[in-house]
């Protein structure tokens, strides 16, 4: 689950809270990116697309040898870019 929450949205902030409890009880990933209540589309498009990069780099990260091998960081990283998934992906349909 992704969200882009406004930090001035309290009810917002509270309703996205208890999702990610809920992610958290059964296992999925979620990712939370807050701004500004002024923020400008520009730099709400800015922060995806460097979500974007990250999300690619990391896929280049998991096939390295040396990441496989390690169990633990491989999990850990898998975790990291399985929650920037569907962010990029929607923004990819957009």
């Amino acid at each position: 689950m992704a969200v882009i929450l406004t930090k001035d949205n309290e009810a917002g902030a509270v309703y996205v809270r208890n999702k990610q409890r809920a992610c958290e009880k059964t296992g999925i990933n979620s990712m939370t990116i807050e701004f500004e209540s002024d923020v400008t589309e520009k730099e709400m498009l800015d922060k995806i697309v460097k979500i974007e990069e990250k999300y690619t780099e990391l896929g280049e990260i998991l096939s390295k040898p040396e990441i496989i091998q390690d169990y633990n960081k491989f999990r850990d990283l898998s975790k990291q870019r399985k929650s920037m998934e569907e962010t990029v992906e929607l923004y990819h349909q957009w």
